[in-house]
């Protein structure tokens, strides 16, 4: 029986099963990768992200395998590039890319460090959910025990129970740990303590959401953004705070409020004398 069975154990499922495992929960964390172990996608991570990685003690980690810290930015939109260095996050200056095989086994490791069960090669085919008061809450998780991870077994399928306590509302065990945590220890209700982490998420994560999907249509940028980044070549200072919304030191919001926008863009003069 566990406080949390978290399903995958990369970067966002360890750290997660990691905080609680501090916190004194029982955890278990599964994944059907057996680590260490590659995966396709980006591996970049910004200065606020190697906030926490330092946060957690982890950063030495990252930092003896050898991967190099990255300080500079540049932006090339064709007429022009734009280079710059974003502010740091606390004491943090650097960002780090190194490969998710590496990441993901010191996250791993960390979680296990903590306390929490880690079984690799373990495929989640099913929840299980059962009716409580009209409502339904999960109950266990159905999985193969050694089946082949490409062709699920399911002679071999076995059950992990999840303890009462754990979460009744969604199967949302990747949640923040600070707020099941909250709602695990009965500071307030477990629904009130996620409701509360989902709303202040989106308003974090809406702005930097909303941009990458604009950078991800590999469009030129509008005249308004071109006119933008031509008048952030005379001035530095700003450059490096622009960049700061891509690393996470620096609010989008407070960056592209129109007062400073006006101000920045009010030197555009300079900045076409710098492009010629």
């Amino acid at each position: 029986m566990y406080d949390a069975i978290v399903v995958g154990a990369r970067c966002a499922g360890s750290p997660t099963a990691m905080l609680l495992a501090r916190q004194g929960h029982r955890v278990l964390l599964v994944d059907r990768a057996s680590f260490p172990s590659d995966t396709l996608s980006t591996h970049y991570i910004h200065q606020s992200g190697v906030a926490c990685l330092e946060c957690w003690g982890l950063l030495p980690q990252i930092e003896r395998s050898g991967c190099p810290p990255i300080r500079d930015y540049t932006l090339d939109i064709g007429p022009f590039g734009l280079t710059g260095t974003p502010p740091p996050a606390a004491a943090v200056e650097a960002a780090y890319s190194p490969r998710r095989a590496v990441l993901d086994e010191i996250l791993v490791q960390a979680a296990a460090a903590a306390g929490a069960e880690v079984r690799e090669g373990f495929a989640v085919e099913e929840l299980v959910t059962e009716g409580e008061r009209g409502r339904r809450h999960p109950r266990s998780l159905a999985r193969r025990r050694r089946g082949d991870r490409e062709e699920p077994d399911r002679r071999r399928r076995g059950r992990t129970e999840l303890a009462r306590g754990a979460p009744r509302r969604r199967p949302g065990l990747r949640r923040v740990a600070g707020a099941i945590d909250a709602g695990f220890s009965g500071r307030q209700s477990l629904e009130l303590a996620l409701a509360r982490y989902e709303r202040r998420r989106n308003e974090l994560a809406g702005p930097s959401f909303a941009s990458t999907v604009e950078f991800a249509r590999l469009q030129p940028p509008p005249a308004e953004m071109q006119q933008l980044l031509a008048a952030l070549l005379a001035d530095q200072e700003q450059a490096n705070r622009f960049f700061g919304t891509f690393a996470g030191t620096v609010p989008i919001p407070e960056f592209f409020a129109p007062a400073n926008i006006a101000r920045i863009v009010g030197r555009e003069d300079d900045a076409r004398a710098a492009i010629a």
